[in-house]
């Protein structure tokens, strides 16, 4: 068996800039065979869209497809391979299952979700693609044979807003994040009275709430990332400086740039919801926006640099993708294996159930004449 990777294109202000060399450590470590599908370009700034740049994505995205159908049609993707998307919402990958189906083929098919119409405060609701794309999620759900996500939130989220597939194929597998490597790369400098929002600047993270919280504190430096930074050095430089990272967010399925702001010495002010109830300690969580300023002004005045041991956890997120890939692909391909056997049987009994029959048949048919002879010579006797 190996893997087909397929990255995200690789931004600079982005975690897809690290995502490609993460994967193929452990696909290495783990003595994985593995090939990486890139595509037409290895950096696709946005200036149109949010997340990604909307030409530049589908454009990055159609490149990786073609290559992945040349692979199956010169029969260089064996039917124990698996291709491993690293962000399943990818439209064009319903090609793949056409083909397969065609095909007769059985590689498999996963990918990480990372968020979806299913999610009301995403961009891509938030953007009239809710009414087409729950259908064509639909679609992609019941396709994939694996799906991996950071959070329990975020299976509960597409659980609660899919129609029917099996949810059983979800795993809650984290992503991955070096908390100690970053810390590593950047130690920590001395801490400022630097508050900082990591987010992007769009309306389910409430930017403006952060501009009436700075009016509020002119004693201290608010800072927001996006603003000031143009490069991931240059992000990372200032996490490690500054003291306390802020979210308003409504919409988050991991939370990037709050780990990294963890790591980096940083304390946390976030909601008590969404995907951060795994991944920020309690006390970092406020239930009601009133507790902010309080907070705020606890951890502007501690001298300390916090510590959150259970960042480690993230590290082994590819490790775990790969070991539930090795279980259930290899246990899906013993069930096919026992699958086709039992048809084969199956088959060899039918066919022996014929040839028993035919032999009656022909058995019955030798023994009517040998009767009508038998009698004939008893009738003769007399």
């Amino acid at each position: 068996m190996k893997i087909i990777y397929v990255p995200i294109e690789s931004i600079p202000t982005r975690y897809t800039a690290d995502w490609i060399q993460q994967f193929e450590s452990a696909f290495t470590k783990g003595e994985t065979e593995f090939i990486t599908i890139e595509g037409n370009a290895s950096e696709v700034p946005i200036t149109t869209g949010s997340v990604l740049d909307v030409y530049g994505t589908n454009l990055y995205k159609v490149d990786q497809l073609r290559q992945l159908i040349e692979m199956l049609q010169a029969d260089q993707i064996d039917d124990e391979d698996v291709i491993l998307f690293a962000d399943a919402w990818f439209p064009g990958i319903e090609s793949l299952f056409y083909i397969r189906n065609m095909s007769k083929k059985t590689f498999k098919i996963t990918g990480i979700y990372h968020a979806g119409t299913w999610d009301p405060y995403d961009f891509t609701s938030r953007n009239g693609m809710r009414d087409w794309g729950q259908h064509i999620e639909n679609g992609w759900l019941n396709g994939l044979d694996l799906i991996f996500v950071a959070t329990q939130f975020h299976k509960d989220l597409i659980v609660m807003n899919s129609n029917d597939f099996d949810y059983e194929k979800i795993f809650v597998t984290g992503i991955p994040f070096y908390g100690e490597q970053l810390r590593n790369q950047y130690p920590l400098q001395a801490k400022e009275n630097i508050v900082v929002f990591p987010h992007r600047l769009d309306e389910e993270k409430h930017p403006e709430k952060f501009d009436r919280l700075k009016k509020k504190f002119p004693k201290w430096t608010f800072i927001k990332t996006m603003e000031t930074t143009s490069n991931r050095d240059e992000y990372f430089k200032l996490l490690a400086r500054s003291k306390v990272m802020i979210s308003f967010a409504e919409q988050e399925t991991f939370g990037y740039s709050t780990v990294e702001a963890m790591a980096l010495g940083n304390f946390v002010i976030v909601p008590d919801a969404l995907s951060y109830r795994e991944t920020v300690p309690q006390e970092y969580r406020y239930s009601k926006e009133k507790q902010i300023e309080a907070m705020l002004e606890d951890f502007m005045a501690r001298e300390e640099v916090p510590v959150y041991p259970d960042l480690i956890k993230w590290e082994s997120s590819i490790e775990k993708m790969l070991k539930v890939i090795s279980v259930k692909i290899r246990a899906a391909e013993r069930a096919r294996v026992q699958q086709a056997e039992a048809v084969r049987l199956e088959q060899l009994r039918i066919e022996q159930e014929k040839k028993d029959k035919k032999k009656k048949q022909e058995e019955k048919s030798k023994a009517i004449p040998e009767a009508i002879t038998e009698v004939e010579t008893n009738v003769g006797l007399f």
